[in-house]
């Protein structure tokens, strides 16, 4: 199976290009790699973190999976575009998706199918896929219901990995998971501090401040290297008028620019 999202587009040859790596497994997974497309015309290509070559199931388990959550870059697209994948690896793991998550959800069947995957294969270098980069498309623009949004998520993979993982795999992903929900609040932060001019302050604040961000930021480490997140992080750990207000205006100088 193959996903295109309606704004974006493909290479001619990337089905027929893929499709040669295919062995008719049931659960296997061919990926390549995207473009970003910017309406100026600029251009950057976005390789997987995982080096190319062929992965059989034990070193999926080795090394995929133990990478799959907690990392700032993602160490596989979880993206379901830019991919040949297996129709049984999409059918067994549609009960986890759900409706109401709207950002994010390809996390929802991705992140299981790839546990599941007994064969992926990361070409070397295809930027076959075109990711049109709009600032007014839903994934840029202010979402008031974000952060109610990524709750559901996190509950969805806690869903996931209790199905998938026992004994002490199940604790550590459980870890990457509370390491990758404050990657995703980083974002419900940025979404408040650039398009929500009037309640920002507030909401940064009512978020930042309940108890249960309070210590699951004080309780997990996170390796923050892009100079981005690092405001955002410092937001999250130290929410104040000073640092959210250098959020804010650290937004508009950024989108401004652009």
């Amino acid at each position: 199976m193959n996903f295109v999202d309606s704004d974006d587009w493909v290479d001619l040859n990337m089905l027929e290009e893929m499709s040669e790596y295919l062995t008719g497994s049931e659960k296997e997974m061919i990926a390549s790699d995207y473009v970003i497309e910017k309406v100026d015309g600029s251009k950057s290509c976005v390789f997987q973190e995982l080096p190319p070559g062929e992965y059989d199931r034990d070193e999926i388990e080795r090394k995929v999976i133990p990478n799959l959550l907690g990392r700032e870059k993602r160490y596989v697209t979880i993206s379901r575009c830019m991919k040949l994948i297996s129709r049984k690896l999409i059918i067994d793991n549609m009960k986890y998706s759900d409706p109401r998550i709207r950002l994010s959800e390809d996390t929802t069947i991705m992140l299981p199918s790839l546990i599941d995957c007994d064969r992926l294969v990361i070409m070397d270098h295809k930027t076959y896929y075109h990711y049109l980069y709009v600032n007014e498309s839903m994934v840029h623009k202010y979402d008031e219901k974000l952060y109610a949004n990524i709750r559901l998520l996190k509950e969805t993979v806690l869903h996931i990995i209790n199905d998938k993982f026992e004994g002490e795999e199940l604790e550590e992903r459980k870890k990457q998971l509370d390491q990758e929900y404050i990657f995703w609040l980083l974002l419900v932060l940025k979404n408040e501090a650039r398009g929500n001019p009037a309640g920002y302050r507030k909401n940064i604040m009512d978020i930042c401040k309940t108890e249960e961000i309070c210590k699951l930021v004080k309780s997990t480490p996170v390796e923050i290297r892009q100079s981005s997140n690092k405001l955002l992080y410092l937001v999250l750990k130290h929410p104040c008028f000073l640092t959210v207000s250098l959020l804010r205006l650290a937004m508009i100088w950024y989108y401004r620019r652009g």
